[in-house]
């Protein structure tokens, strides 16, 4: 059976299910689950591309209206604390995405 996402996913598959065989008494991962969850998670958006077709940067605009509404709800955030200071695009590869 074909598997979606190549052959990079597959093999993080197999190596996710062979940790769950390595230690005795741990639950099962099937190929069948695999597959169910990597399809699952392309349906329901949990994993993708971001706006800019690039998998795993952070939206600096995204990311400061976060801040700003989790100091508006009363979190113990620093006044004026600025997205540069938590996240970072510097080691996100521009030419990796999902297909």
């Amino acid at each position: 059976m074909a598997l979606p996402g190549g052959p990079a996913s597959q093999r993080q598959r197999a190596q996710n299910r062979g940790c769950g065989h390595a230690v005795k008494d741990f639950c099962a991962y099937n190929e069948k689950q695999a597959a169910w969850s990597a399809q699952a998670q392309r349906d329901f958006g949990p994993v993708g591309n971001g706006v800019d077709g690039i998998v795993g940067n952070m939206d600096p605009d995204h990311i400061q209206t976060v801040i700003d509404k989790s100091a508006d709800a009363g979190m113990d955030i620093p006044a004026g604390l600025p997205v540069e200071d938590i996240v970072t695009n510097k080691f996100i590869y521009g030419s990796i995405g999902f297909e």
